[in-house]
């Protein structure tokens, strides 16, 4: 979807790119468990031109791996949480009025209750959980080398989507920019937080076109 002032991408070129920047990751790819695009060690100043705000700084590509003792600790918790629970759930079964039900029609049942209660959603949420309760020096670790070479490779290629590019350099600016307000005057930003609870939104926007492509 195109907004104001993009242009229509050129698809066999951005694909092109694509293809080449994928090649190149595959040379230096390591085993991360997330990544931020963030302005880590790299720098967002701000000017005043003509009454105008002018950010500049480029956005980072920051890579962290997750500390296995860590993800160990967290797996093994999650599996005894899941394995007190379907104890749990067998001593209510058998203790229930289906005392003439076989081992296999219990196990049944209970395996129901569990798989609706350790839903996807739940068990990833729950392991995020754990995870933050540790502290952050001993559960995270920062990929600075591959980071920085991360970074460095999707600048080269960023024009395989430069509309997305510009878009979250946009984002990263201003949220270093609304960071150190906030670090400067905690006031000034609740108070524009305050002025927003009293605008009406705008109704539906449309952008103006759709780039629909048939391969």
């Amino acid at each position: 979807m195109l907004g104001n002032g993009e242009h229509s991408p050129k698809i066999k070129s951005n694909r092109q790119k694509w293809e080449a920047f994928q090649k190149a990751a595959r040379k230096i790819q390591e085993e991360y468990t997330a990544y931020v695009i963030c302005d880590y060690e790299s720098p967002v100043n701000f000017t005043i031109s003509n009454g105008k705000l002018i950010l500049t700084g480029e956005p980072v590509w920051c890579y962290v791996h997750c500390n296995k003792a860590v993800t160990d600790s967290v797996e093994s918790i999650l599996r005894q949480q899941v394995k007190a629970r379907k104890e749990e759930l067998y001593e209510k079964e058998t203790g229930s009025s289906h005392r003439s039900d076989d081992y296999h029609q219990v196990n049944a049942r209970v395996c129901q209750k569990l798989l609706k209660e350790f839903t996807e959603a739940y068990i990833e949420k729950r392991r995020a959980d754990l995870i933050d309760s540790f502290p952050e020096v001993k559960r995270l670790h920062i990929l600075k080398q591959y980071s920085s070479k991360m970074t460095a490779l999707i600048r080269r290629y960023r024009d395989m989507n430069a509309e997305v590019y510009d878009a979250l350099t946009t984002t990263m600016r201003y949220a270093a920019f609304f960071r150190w307000v906030k670090s400067m005057s905690p006031l000034s930003i609740q108070m524009l937080l305050d002025s927003y609870s009293y605008t009406d939104p705008v109704g539906i926007l449309k952008t103006p076109s759709i780039l629909v492509v048939s391969e």
